[in-house]
């Protein structure tokens, strides 16, 4: 080769070293720049929303600066008296037992609050003399209050106010509100992952939930609950630093070191022979990572989603997530679309290891759900709950369907024409899409078939 031409490659060569070194430094200085945490004003950590989103590259991309929680059997026992629940099998029994024998207190979140009987029992209480908050998500509270008005009903709220029920919308800090708990008397606690919808919703939906009274848990709920109530309306997205005495409770969002994703992926890792899930989305890019290593490991892995994903233009987005966990060891279905009593819609949320140990909450396997909006959910280990929610997943395993029996006619049918999604913007029906205003878009009905958004001649959402 004449020297010329190969002075000329030696050249380009090292021009394209600098280039990728370049660009190297430059993804290292964004990577650290959106991993910086936020410090709140009693100086913890906090992964709070602040109003940015990462770019579309970014939604499920493996974060190395989370380091999984190694959990300790011990520390996430129950306490006497624990007991799971789940629906539609219970609907809102065990919400509206603990509503009715209330006689202090009650301090309610959730992201939706239009089940009659439930805002029945709370006025019926508030009128005995207990006394009541609850704290609903912000922007869906608006879009009841707004839609009841336009019809010429009373709003939400100034019903419940009426009625001596304290109400207030979540803090704006959060995308989206979508903790779902009950805390009567400061002694009982219920953690699901129930919005309070109406029965033609929850009859078709899996939910489920854990009662509790383990006062760690209760003590540091209310130490969370005081807080949202005091920001409510305000931009603040706080969590306190909560008690070390508990390491059952899964909040978001909160502390790498100690947050939603840190335990979460800590659950997982402790696998040794099996991992069941179920979740409404699927989308977080180091819960799949490490969803694959373990099956790498030869643990069998098997998950549960929503065949046609409500909230979204292009509702199968979700097998395109689920595809990525394609392996001998991993199986994955889908639930029907339309859903049916047989086979509900998997609104629920949890990850059962080893047939004894097991997450339950109201948190979504997705970015914006372990990291950025309000959350809970709860850790337990036990034999005897741990066969109970085996015993249901394996029904609702056996129910479902392939990935692929679900088509985008069965999605459009039940939810009108839709266009497709970008893969790279996993947005799911618990989170706002990024691309959007969150704070101007109110998020849409989680089922399939339900909407919330106002329509001439709509019929009041309380309804």
């Amino acid at each position: 080769m004449p020297r010329s031409q190969t002075s000329l490659r030696m050249l380009q060569a090292r021009r394209m070293g600098w280039l990728a070194i370049a660009l190297i430094a430059v993804v290292v200085a964004v990577s650290l720049t959106a991993c910086k945490p936020e410090v709140g004003a009693d100086g913890a950590k906090l992964q709070g929303h602040h109003g940015g989103s990462a770019g579309p590259a970014d939604k499920n991309a493996v974060s190395a600066s989370v380091t999984p929680t190694v959990l300790d059997a011990t520390k996430i026992a129950p306490t006497k008296g624990d007991s799971f629940f789940s629906a539609p099998s219970d609907a809102h029994q065990t919400i509206l037992k603990v509503i009715q024998q209330a006689k202090t207190s009650l301090d309610i979140v959730n992201y939706r609050l239009s089940d009659p009987d439930v805002i029945k029992a709370l006025k019926i209480a508030a009128g005995n003399g207990v006394a009541v908050r609850v704290i609903l998500d912000q922007g869906i509270l608006d879009q009841q209050d707004t839609l009841l008005k336009k019809n010429n009903a009373t709003s939400l709220s100034d019903d419940l106010t009426a009625a001596k029920v304290l109400v207030k919308p979540s803090p704006k800090g959060f995308p989206i509100s979508h903790q779902q708990t009950v805390v009567a008397d400061g002694q009982t606690a219920l953690i699901t992952s129930m919005d309070l919808v109406t029965s033609d919703v929850y009859q078709v939906t899996r939910d489920f939930g854990l009662e509790t009274q383990d006062k760690d848990v209760i003590a540091d709920m209310k130490l969370v609950f005081d807080l949202d109530w005091s920001n409510s309306g305000s931009s603040k997205s706080d969590t306190p630093r909560t008690g070390d005495k508990t390491s059952r409770l899964i909040w978001s969002p909160i502390a790498a070191a100690n947050g939603s994703k840190a335990k979460i992926l800590g659950l997982i890792d402790s696998a040794k022979e099996t991992i069941h899930v179920e979740t409404e989305y699927l989308s977080d890019g180091d819960v799949i990572k490490h969803l694959l290593d373990m099956a790498n490991k030869g643990v069998s892995v098997s998950v549960l989603t929503p065949g046609c994903v409500a909230g979204r233009k292009n509702p199968l987005l979700n097998r395109t997530l689920v595809n990525q966990l394609s392996s001998p060891q991993n199986q994955n279905k889908v639930s029907a679309a339309p859903p049916t009593v047989k086979s509900p819609y998997i609104h629920g949320k949890m990850i059962l290891v080893d047939g004894t140990t097991f997450f339950i909450g109201s948190e979504s396997l997705s970015v914006v759900a372990l990291t950025k909006s309000r959350e809970l959910g709860i850790l337990t280990s036990d034999v005897t709950m741990g066969n109970i929610l085996e015993a249901q997943f394996q029904s609702d395993w056996v129910n479902a369907l392939n990935p692929s029996d679900v088509t985008k006619a069965n999605c459009e049918g039940v939810t009108g024409p839709y266009a497709d999604d970008n893969p790279d913007l996993p947005a799911t029906s618990d989170q706002p899409d990024p691309l959007a205003d969150p704070k101007k878009t109110p998020h849409n009905g989680h089922r399939i078939g339900v909407t919330t958004t106002p329509e001439a001649g709509a019929k009041p959402v309380t309804q």
